[in-house]
Formats: structure tokens, sequence, C-alpha cells
């Protein structure tokens, strides 16, 4: 493995089909996408507030959803890009995968996310990449050929900053992930009709006949019509939660474009796009831990890295 990491000699990527188009589709992502994503929740979140403050059920239900709806499309977006990050499809670059449309890729990103490992979460960090030839995980610098300039005090702070950066990534998207479980039938319900139960017309019962007063209820897209509702939590605990789900869902987005940015950013062009310098190598690295997690020593050596 010693040999391979020392003559492992990327090609180049080309700038008009591959380097170009990808950094302006992160930059419009991280520009428009999020910020519009952001300002929608906002809103939804202020709209549920006044509208909480009359007596109108029907009226809060709907601010409910409409704030559940708003949440979990950041939780989407997250689990379409994310996917194309970790698993981008065989001769596809990675933001052509994030542009295509399944609606089982969140729901498998989600649900298969448990599994995955710490190689593969590097990965998905962007302090790793897949190797072209071949799709095995590389750490940045071994991919671009820049290790022989850092020394091992400094590989080895990189590598703590590493393994901080996946401890903290991997537990944000466990609590994502089972956000997204418990509240993607009502993402979906607003999405794609805004199909809210409404609570003159129906009554939901328990299992021992006891009538419950549940937090939202919707009609599922399905040929009984059946109702799924949300009977173990206040409607107020649930916007709690979908709140801290949604800020959450915003800044690990913006964390994996950011490291997708500082690869591209190595690169200066010229005027026609051809690729002209290399920018110095620590532009590489985003970091995102807890202060706690990395020593002292290790983030003194890394001043020179973004964290």
């Amino acid at each position: 493995m010693a040999d391979r990491l020392e003559t492992h000699r990327p090609e180049m990527p080309d700038p008009w089909t591959v380097l170009l188009p990808a950094r302006a589709y992160l930059r419009s992502l991280r520009d428009q996408t999020l910020t519009a994503r952001q300002a929608a929740f906002e809103d939804s979140l202020d709209h549920l507030d006044a509208v909480a403050a009359g007596d109108d059920s029907g009226l809060r239900d709907m601010a409910l959803l409409g704030v559940i709806g708003d949440g979990l499309q950041i939780l989407e977006d997250l689990g379409y890009f994310a996917t194309a990050c970790a698993s981008p499809l065989a001769g596809l670059v990675s933001f052509l995968t994030a542009t295509i449309y399944n609606d089982r890729t969140p729901n498998n990103f989600y649900s298969s996310f448990k599994n995955r490992s710490p190689e593969e979460l590097k990965v998905l960090a962007g302090l790793w990449m897949l190797e072209s030839e071949n799709s095995d995980p590389l750490p940045i610098h071994v991919v671009a050929h820049v290790g022989h300039h850092l020394s091992e005090e400094k590989l080895a702070a990189i590598r703590e900053a590493e393994d901080a950066t996946i401890k903290r990534l991997r537990l944000a998207l466990l609590n994502l992930a089972g956000t997204w479980e418990d509240f993607r039938r009502f993402f979906h319900a607003f999405k794609h009709g805004a199909l809210a139960v409404n609570r003159e017309d129906w009554d939901v019962v328990g299992a021992q006949g006891k009538e419950l007063s549940p937090a939202i209820s919707v009609w599922l897209r399905r040929a009984d019509a059946s109702s799924f509702g949300e009977t173990d939590l206040p409607w107020r605990q649930v916007a709690r939660e979908i709140l801290q789900a949604g800020h959450v869902g915003l800044e690990v987005t913006r964390y994996l474009v950011e490291t997708r940015l500082a690869h591209l950013d190595i690169f200066e062009f010229d005027d026609d796009g051809a690729v002209v310098a290399l920018r110095p190598p620590p532009s590489m690295w985003r970091f995102w831990f807890h202060e706690e997690d990395v020593s002292e020593q290790s983030r003194a050596l890394l001043a020179g890295v973004d964290l």
C-alpha cells in the first residue's frame, strides 16, 4: 500500500466538462438553493407561530405540515447530494449524479447510513476521495499527490481531525435519519397535495378504544386512502424537532458543499477556462469537529488548514 501511495499520479480532470461545471453547480447550491431553503423554512416557522396564537386547529395543522414540509425538504436535498458525494454513478461526475431523480434515494441514504464505514464517511465528508481507476477510497493529499510536502506530525494531526470530523458528522446524520424516518410520510403528504386530515371529520382512536389527539394526521397516497398520524408527541414538540433537524440539515449540507468547493479552489483558471496554476495544498481541507475532540497540539499544527 505504501508503494502505491507514493507512486499514484492522478490525471488532471477536464476543466470544461468537470471542474468548471462542478464549481458552478456547487456555488449555485450554496448561494441559491440553500439560501432559498432556509428562507422558506424560516417563513413557515414564522407562519406557524402566527397561526398558533389563534384557536383554529385546522389552520394550525396546515401550518405545522408546512414546517414539516420545508424542514424535510432540506433533508431530502441532503440525501440526494450526500448520495452523489459518497456513491456517484459509474462514469459520471458527482454533480450529475445529484441531479438524477429517484424517490428512493433519500430513503436509501438515511436507512443505510448506520452501516457506513469510517472510510465511507471520510469520502462523504470530502476528506478522502474515490480513486478513479478502481474506486478505492484514499486521503485527498494522496489523490492530489501532495503528501510528501507534509510532515509526519501534520499528517497525524490531519488524521486526528478527520476522525473527529466523522464522529460529529455520524452523530448529526444518525439524528437526521431518525427525523426523516419519523416524519417523511408527513413530508410527502405536504409535497404531493398537502393532504392533512380535518379534525372535524375524523376521530383518531387507539388500540384500546381511547380517543387520541394527534399532533398532526395526514392522508397517505394509497388505494385505501388510509390515514397516518403522530400521536406520541404534542404539536409543539414536533415543531421543535423539525426546527432542530432543519438547521442541522442546512449546516451539514453547507459543510459538504464547502469541502467540495475547497477541492476546486486549488485550481486557477484563465478567462477561457484553462487551468493555469495550482494554489497551495492546505486549502483542500475543511474539517468540522468539536474543539474538545482534537488536541491543542494538533489544532496548532492545523493552523494553516481551514477548520
